[in-house]
């Protein structure tokens, strides 16, 4: 299975937000509630400035299968249900432990 990652777009915060969205209940501590697409819209505008935070959407031909974030030291991933129990997620995180690593030794920002 070939995941590939790219930066995250404006045109996919509504997709980003639906997948929080998805699994506040079970999986996220601090979000009690569903998130207010205004309130999701003011944070990523808010983290676009942030040199601690670096956002890629994972994908897999034409499908969108995740999302996975770094905010200051802090790893999250998400997984769409229907691509769950297939390993997406750790390859998720492989190709972000490269993508640091490789950059981390160039001295240039995450791509």
């Amino acid at each position: 299975m070939k995941i590939e990652l790219r930066k995250v777009a404006k045109k996919v915060w509504d997709s980003i937000l639906n997948l929080r969205n998805q699994f506040y209940e079970n999986f996220f501590y601090e979000q009690k509630e569903p998130i207010l697409k205004d309130d999701h819209y003011k944070y990523m505008n808010k983290q676009e400035s942030n040199p601690n935070f670096h956002q890629w959407i994972a994908f897999y031909g034409k499908d969108d299968v995740g999302y996975i974030r770094i905010l200051d030291q802090d790893i999250n991933i998400m997984v769409e249900k229907k691509f769950q129990s297939r390993g997406i997620g750790t390859i998720m995180l492989n190709l972000v432990e490269k993508k640091v690593l490789i950059t981390s030794v160039a001295g240039q920002d995450y791509d």
